[in-house]
């Protein structure tokens, strides 16, 4: 009984170590790409670049996950190979992109160094340390997506059938850490040495990171591991990829998570705008009402998942969470409140839903398809934030099509009432998908 006790609280301690871990290497490589936001000027000044050669760079991160759907394969790679194979070659892949990143912005590339004449042979319009960058931010990319996915794996094993949708609300929230830690320091980074060192110190923060990896192998290495994450005797084929999308419950998943995540992010995208001109909102008050929709986003999550893992009320969340979204879009459409408080129970439907969704996966999916299915889901929700980006901004110009300017000259109000209808219509499809989603979880007792 005593060893019982002890072991238990070990495993207990381990699993917590490891999420620690795993959220150090989520902030760690959240870094980097941030770490570019304050040399816009600097490429301007030193390199010719402009503003679109900045957007340039920094989409083509993204390019690996939406282009070449990076996420999905890499946590098919991940399924069918070792964990550490996967650690070691896509940790290595970050490494390179981020030395080739920073390398573009040294004087010894462009006053004619390795590969300069190359890249200065094609595309005279984009200077050769612009387009070195952005192959640089392209690799990263690749490397990123296949750890994102290994991270999100390794959580969910070691927190499977404990504190699942604690550790999986927390993970998210390490995300945000890091772009913020990157916003904090990268200036003052600059500040106190060469403007070129931000993305030197990011290429070391990146290491760091794969360090902390390389050290998390070793340490599971040497614990006893919960029974999720000991290997399975049946091996992953790539053949079986379609198991998972013939599976009903995935499928729910994997659109929920598409609509719910886009429209957090469209409504991030849009949502100051939508403040100043659907309630004539100040442009600084506007900003802070986004911040304070995200905030609360950002701490009730965490404290509705632990209150989720003690009830073990998933349905319950799911479809309170998709109504709360879902009202919410049409108190905002009538004005009927302070837009404070609309957004305050957006979020809190989001922090609902975003506690309650994602942790069935464990629950459903067999340990040896998992990193297929998180790579699934990280790429279908880029693929709807991107589609559902366009089908807003398409609303927004459509119905206002002398909003660029009236006849006088005079910047004309935009009116956002079809892109309300829009998320209104796109939350109602996301409450039928929670509600059938409900219907599974308490056929097959999964809360």
């Amino acid at each position: 009984m005593e060893k019982s006790i002890i072991s238990s609280r070990v495993q207990i301690q381990a699993r917590w170590l490891v999420l620690i871990m795993m959220g150090g290497v989520i902030i760690l490589m959240s870094y980097f790409v941030n770490s570019i936001s304050p040399l816009k000027e600097e490429l301007n000044e030193y390199l010719m670049a402009n503003s679109y050669d900045f957007s340039f760079i920094v989409a083509s991160y993204s390019l690996p996950s939406l282009v070449f759907l990076m996420g999905f394969f890499g946590g098919m790679f991940l399924d069918r190979f070792d964990l550490k194979i996967t650690i070691i070659l896509f940790g290595s892949i970050m490494l390179i992109g981020a030395f080739v990143a920073a390398y573009a912005l040294t004087e010894h590339f462009n006053d004619g160094g390795v590969v300069y004449n190359f890249f200065n042979s094609f595309w005279s319009s984009c200077g050769p340390a612009v387009k070195l960058m952005a192959l640089g931010f392209f690799i990263f990319g690749i490397g990123t997506q296949a750890i994102r996915v290994s991270v999100t794996k390794i959580i969910s094993f070691w927190f499977d059938k404990h504190e699942i949708s604690t550790a999986l609300a927390l993970r998210s929230i390490f995300t945000k850490v890091g772009i913020a830690i990157a916003l904090i320091i990268s200036p003052i980074v600059f500040d106190i040495a060469e403007w070129q060192l931000p993305l030197w110190f990011g290429f070391g923060v990146t290491f760091l990171s794969v360090l902390l990896l390389i050290y998390y192998l070793v340490f599971k290495a040497k614990r006893d591991m919960p029974v999720s994450l000991k290997k399975s005797k049946k091996k992953f084929k790539f053949k079986d990829i379609g198991k998972l999308f013939k599976s009903t419950s995935f499928l729910l998943i994997f659109f929920g998570q598409l609509l719910f995540s886009a429209t957090v992010s469209t409504f991030t995208i849009f949502g100051a705008d939508l403040m100043q001109h659907h309630f004539d909102v100040s442009v600084i008050n506007s900003g802070t009402y986004v911040s304070i929709f995200l905030l609360s986003i950002a701490i009730l999550a965490p404290l509705l998942a632990f209150y989720l893992d003690k009830r073990k009320s998933v349905g319950k969340f799911l479809i309170h969470g998709s109504l709360v979204i879902f009202f919410s879009f049409i108190i905002l459409f009538f004005k009927l409140v302070h837009p404070i408080f609309s957004l305050f129970l957006i979020a809190l439907g989001c922090a609902l839903l975003s506690s309650s969704m994602l942790p069935i996966v464990p629950k459903t999916v067999d340990s040896e398809y998992q990193g297929s299915a998180f790579g699934a889901l990280n790429t279908g929700r880029n693929i709807g934030v991107w589609s559902i980006t366009l089908f807003i901004g398409f609303l927004l110009k459509y119905f206002n099509p002398m909003s660029e300017s009236s006849a006088e000259g005079d910047k004309v109000s935009l009116d956002y009432s079809m892109p309300i209808l829009g998320w209104i219509v796109l939350t109602f499809i996301l409450f039928v998908i929670s509600f059938l989603l409900h219907r599974v979880v308490k056929k097959r007792k999964l809360s």
